[in-house]
C-alpha cells in the first residue's frame, strides 16, 4: 500500500475525535480524515474501474463463447470427415468383392 495516497478506509479515532460512530447496518461507514472533493473523486474513480471490469467480464463470456464454437465446430468437421471416409472405404471393400468374384468367375 503506497503511503503517499490515502485511502478510503476508516481512520482510527484520535482523542480530540473520541470513538467512531457505529456501522450502519448495512455496512456502511462515513469516511474521515479526507475532505468531501477527494472522497466524491475517489468514489468517481472507483465507479470508473467498476465499470471497467464489468465490461472485461462480459469480453471474457465472449471469448469463453467464441472459443467453445470454434471447438464444436472442429469437432462436427472431423465427424464429417470420418464418416465420410467410412463410407469411401466401405464403397472400396464393394468394388474389391466385385473385383475379386468377377477374377474368381473367370473374365
Amino acid at each position: 500500500m503506497n503511503p503517499t495516497i490515502p485511502t478510503l478506509t476508516k481512520a482510527p479515532p484520535t482523542a480530540d475525535q473520541g470513538a467512531a460512530p457505529a456501522a450502519a447496518e448495512d455496512g456502511y461507514e462515513a469516511v474521515t480524515g479526507l475532505d468531501k472533493e477527494t472522497v466524491a473523486l475517489k468514489r468517481t474513480y472507483e465507479a470508473e474501474v467498476e465499470a471497467k471490469v464489468a465490461s472485461d467480464y462480459s469480453h471474457i463470456v465472449w471469448a469463453y463463447g467464441i472459443l467453445w464454437s470454434l471447438f464444436c465446430g472442429f469437432a462436427i468437421v472431423l465427424l464429417v470427415r470420418g464418416s465420410r471416409q467410412q463410407r469411401d472405404l466401405q464403397a472400396l471393400r464393394r468394388e474389391l468383392e466385385r473385383r475379386g468374384e468377377q477374377a474368381v468367375d473367370g473374365p
